[in-house]
């Protein structure tokens, strides 16, 4: 009988103190007070105990209301300043960083019982979970803004740029996703992300189709910027199966749109060993070159000279060498290009038939790179590399003509007495500097000259 007393009176004395860290409302009121005084003052009046490590906590302020339970407010201010906070019976454990795993998945020790449709290449489910716990406890935490400045519930704008590990330059198109709020934006052409976020931790999935997918853990102090290096990853599809009915119609917000980057350039065959950005155009529907032995092109049987043509937002107006056989953009640098047929944006206004816009790369910021060839009438030549490793990048490309020496072997006495000549040249400075803001240098010439005998001269 008193065996059994003794355990009662154990188990009450359990729930009360566990009741009283859940309900404790602490009978003082606190106003921007440092965590040690608050520990100190209601373990005085309290079974509550914490835990803690001095050095982690001693820039932590609190304000606490007597009118309320203690732990709802200790939890929701520790976690806005990256602190979680754990209970065990009558103890408070305060832990700066990421979360603890406390909990395992349960494994079943007998492979053969475990379903075939429970295993996702070649592991279980339950392995899957723990893997994938493992991975999100490794996730780096990326503080934005200033302590000093922050306040619960203040909106902050978060700025970052995303860059490749390898080259330096920006990634384009990658998605920056917050599970918290459900909201995810897109890196522009530069790899810049905005988004806004109340202060406090969130966990920021980044993914990109050739890179390897990034999880951190943003802790948002105030607004502030950050910069984020991705590694390029190759990734294994398993068989994808593609079908469509005539039916079926394709919606989106712009019409007219084409976009082709430098790697289906590269697949499509060349011109006397040069890759021409026009002729590539021609293979768009709607996109028809103006004549044999002219240059030019005509989109939906518009003028060729209701076309402009826009090199790093520098407008070209002469877009071909050596009457017509070669354009004046040089295949060496060009990143992709973009084709407005129709629905032509505002900013480009001025031409009725197409807008081409051309960009260039940015060049590499951790290592040089150089390329060059030549043909039967040309040479081409292009570099690129680091001013300042991981900062500075210059980029720069020349190609010229030496036709004249076809021409001596025409059989014509007009040809043979004539020349041809053309060269184009452009240098490109990309500097960050800062994680939001780049700037940029961009140069380019380009040269034309023919003779027929003394009669025509064109320069």
């Amino acid at each position: 009988m008193n065996k059994l007393l003794l355990l009662g009176l154990l188990l009450f004395s359990f729930r009360l103190a566990f009741c009283q860290i859940d309900t404790y409302t602490t009978s003082r009121q606190f106003d921007r007070v440092s965590l040690v005084e608050l520990v100190q003052f209601t373990e005085s009046e309290s079974e509550i105990r914490f835990y803690f490590n001095n050095d982690w906590m001693d820039d932590v302020f609190l304000s606490i209301d007597n009118q309320s339970s203690l732990l709802p407010q200790l939890s929701k201010q520790l976690l806005q300043k990256g602190v979680s906070l754990y209970i065990e019976g009558n103890s408070i454990i305060l832990i700066k960083g990421p979360e603890l795993i406390t909990k395992l998945p349960t494994f079943n020790s007998n492979e053969s019982t475990i379903p075939n449709e429970q295993k996702e290449n070649g592991i279980t489910v339950a392995e899957k979970s723990y893997l994938q716990s493992k991975k999100i406890a490794s996730s780096e935490v990326l503080v934005i803004g200033d302590e000093s400045k922050t306040a619960p519930g203040l909106s902050c704008s978060v700025k970052g740029k995303i860059k490749d590990i390898t080259s330096g330059e920006p990634v384009i198109g990658a998605t920056v996703y917050v599970e918290e709020i459900l909201y995810g934006v897109v890196t522009d052409l530069d790899g810049n992300f905005q988004m806004n976020l109340k202060t406090g931790n969130y966990k920021v999935q980044i993914t990109h189709v050739s890179m390897k997918q990034m999880e951190y853990y943003f802790q948002v102090y105030s607004s502030g910027s950050i910069s984020i290096e991705m590694r390029r990853e190759l990734k294994e599809l398993d068989e994808v199966v593609v079908s469509a009915s005539r039916n079926d119609n394709v919606k989106g917000l712009q019409m007219g749109y084409e976009r082709i980057s430098v790697k289906s350039m590269k697949e499509i065959p060349v011109v006397m060993g040069e890759r021409d950005l026009l002729k590539v155009a021609t293979m768009l529907p709607g996109v028809e070159s103006v004549g044999e032995g002219s240059s030019g092109i005509n989109v939906r049987g518009s003028a060729a000279d209701q076309n402009m043509f826009y090199l790093n937002k520098i407008p070209i107006y002469n877009t071909s060498h050596l009457f017509g056989f070669f354009s004046t953009f040089s295949p060496d640098i060009v990143n992709d290009f973009t084709l407005y047929k129709s629905n032509i944006p505002a900013k480009y206004g001025g031409r009725l038939a197409s807008i081409f816009d051309i960009t260039t790369r940015q060049g590499n910021k951790k290592k040089f790179h150089g390329q060059g060839g030549i043909s039967p009438v040309t040479a081409h030549l292009s570099f690129d590399g680091p001013l300042i490793k991981d900062k500075t990048s210059i980029i720069a490309s020349w190609r010229s003509s030496y036709s004249d020496w076809i021409l001596g072997r025409i059989e014509n006495f007009d040809l043979q007495n004539s020349n041809a000549f053309f060269y184009d040249a452009s240098l490109g400075i990309n500097s960050d500097i800062n994680d939001r803001n780049t700037l940029k240098v961009f140069g380019y010439r380009s040269f034309d000259k023919f003779s027929l005998l003394d009669t025509n001269d064109y320069q």
